[in-house]
């Protein structure tokens, strides 16, 4: 009777233990999703950037995309094709085991473009209208040197320097030689090299911008780069107009090794030049701003602006989770991440741009505020 008595306590006071010690939860499994991206021919697609909802883009330049660790689940996935006329696709999967799926511009459910938040399809002339900008999550579409241009200066404007060209000083090649990329770049981009300098009025008042253009070799900053920056610096000081430079390179050109290393020196000298003479210099940092770039000239503005989603950093986020082994913080490396850190001093919506330089560069200057009628 007394162990019968016992027993039943035994079993009374386990039944009252905590449900967890007896159910521990079981680490959640990741599932990854991966693919290919096809032009309408059926080629690779060339750059393209993956995302899922609220995470980090994927950027490839083959069209061959993995994204992974994501949790079971329903999901908003983007494809967004930059070589082929800006065409953005969303798609709503279900993962719940690693999935391949393969994405074809104009073929089946591939052939709708940029979305609304109704879900309608946004008009291409719409979208060119809104500057490349979604209607439907205010996602910012990659744009180039011409389409800044067009945002920033008022009507015409002078194209400066387009006779600099790229040569190979190293007689450099790995699978392919320098001067075939070079070719290569010309041919597909339409492009003489990855920035553009151009003068011109904005609200009334001239002003110097180089901006860069990362369909050609991935924005990288060559010789030719770095001479371009240095003469639209020397420009700005003769012309005593503010600067506006538009960072969006992968980093420094390893195909000229030292000599594009030495740009990074090169151009935060003439800045201080700049600098001297009271002559204000605005940097803006878009998708993406990266390597020497982030390490020289686009981090030197009197003013930092960045528009929204722009990852920014010097080395990117995966390079950095395997050197230190240790998850990053969420949107580590983003434009919002940086402004929160105190490394960029506002973000702005890209239909802002024109009226947001100006007004600081006046008041940088200590002058009247202008009429800033853009609408």
């Amino acid at each position: 009777m007394k162990y019968k008595s016992l027993l039943l306590c035994m079993v009374l006071a386990l039944s009252m233990l905590p449900a967890t010690i007896a159910d521990e939860e079981s680490p959640q499994e990741m599932f990854t999703l991966s693919g290919n991206d096809y032009d309408q021919q059926g080629n690779p697609a060339g750059m393209t950037s993956m995302k899922i909802e609220s995470r980090e883009s994927v950027w490839s330049s083959d069209g061959a995309y993995t994204l992974t660790d994501i949790p079971e689940g329903e999901y908003s996935v983007r494809a967004y094709f930059l070589e082929n006329n800006h065409t953005v696709v969303y798609r709503q999967i279900y993962i719940d085991s690693d999935t391949t799926l393969d994405w074809h511009v104009g073929k089946n459910w591939m052939t709708s473009k940029v979305h609304d938040s109704s879900g309608n399809i946004v008009d291409n002339d719409e979208l060119i209208k809104n500057n490349f900008v979604s209607p439907a999550d205010n996602f910012h579409l990659r744009i180039g040197s011409d389409e800044y241009f067009k945002i920033i200066f008022d009507n015409d404007y002078e194209i400066l320097f387009e006779n600099l060209k790229s040569t190979d000083p190293l007689n450099f090649k790995d699978t392919k030689s320098y001067k075939d990329r070079i070719e290569q770049a010309k041919n597909k981009s339409g492009l003489n090299e990855a920035i553009k300098v151009g003068y011109g009025k904005s609200f009334s008042k001239n002003i110097t911008i180089a901006a860069m253009d990362f369909k050609y070799i991935g924005g990288s900053m060559g010789s030719v780069v770095g001479e371009k920056i240095s003469r639209a610096i020397d420009h700005s000081i003769k012309n005593k107009s503010p600067l506006l430079i538009i960072s969006k390179s992968g980093g420094a050109r390893m195909m000229e090794g030292a000599i594009s290393l030495m740009q990074m020196a090169k151009t935060s000298a003439k800045l201080t030049q700049l600098s001297d003479k009271k002559i204000p210099y605005i940097s803006l940092c878009t998708d993406p701003t990266t390597g020497g770039t982030t390490a020289s000239f686009a981090m030197l503005g009197d003013i930092i602006i960045s528009e929204p989603g722009a990852l920014i950093g010097f080395a990117g986020p995966r390079v950095v989770k395997d050197t230190t082994g240790q998850d990053l913080p969420s949107g580590f490396q983003s434009s919002e991440f940086l402004l929160e850190h105190g490394f960029i001093d506002f973000i702005s919506n890209r239909n802002d741009l024109k009226y947001k330089i100006n007004f600081f560069i006046d008041l940088i200057q200590n002058k009247p505020l202008r009429n800033y009628n853009y609408n």
